[in-house]
């Protein structure tokens, strides 16, 4: 029997909602960090960079696992800026000053496990929800052998 053959009584389904996290203490590594230049329909967002990133889950809740988080900052707001700046501060301890020290740090940033707190809510009249997520320290490392002396 051939693949096809095997679902063809499937049905198919429309979109999985997964629904918010709400969680503590996630274990999250990330995926990607660049900066991209926006080509969406906001005309006035036209040309304007931002700095986007991909976390995973992959611990701390097993209800989670695999789920993703996103990040995405303006480059041009001050109140953004402000973020990108904590969050590298908390990730990799540096205090970046201009575009080009976050573009130094991007590869740092990558592959990187850290300890994340999810939220998220449905405004009222909104179609979809809000998920949010905060960076809050690096994942602490863990050796597996205890030290021969």
């Amino acid at each position: 029997m051939s693949s096809w053959e095997s679902v063809a009584d499937y049905k198919p389904e429309t979109g999985n909602d997964f629904g918010i996290i709400k969680a503590q203490g996630l274990e999250c590594t990330v995926q990607y960090a660049r900066i991209e230049t926006y080509k969406g329909q906001k005309p006035e967002l036209q040309g304007v960079q931002f700095f986007k990133y991909e976390l995973s889950i992959t611990g701390g809740s097993d209800a989670y696992l695999g789920r993703k988080l996103w990040g995405s900052f303006n480059l041009e707001k001050e109140a953004h800026l402000k973020k990108v700046k904590n969050l590298f501060f908390v990730a990799l301890g540096v205090d970046l000053k201009s575009q080009e020290d976050l573009e130094a740090n991007l590869e740092k940033f990558v592959g990187n496990t850290y300890i994340v707190q999810a939220w998220g809510w449905k405004p009222e009249n909104a179609d979809e929800a809000i998920q949010q997520h905060t960076i809050k320290k690096v994942k602490p490392v863990e050796f597996d052998d205890k030290p021969s002396f």
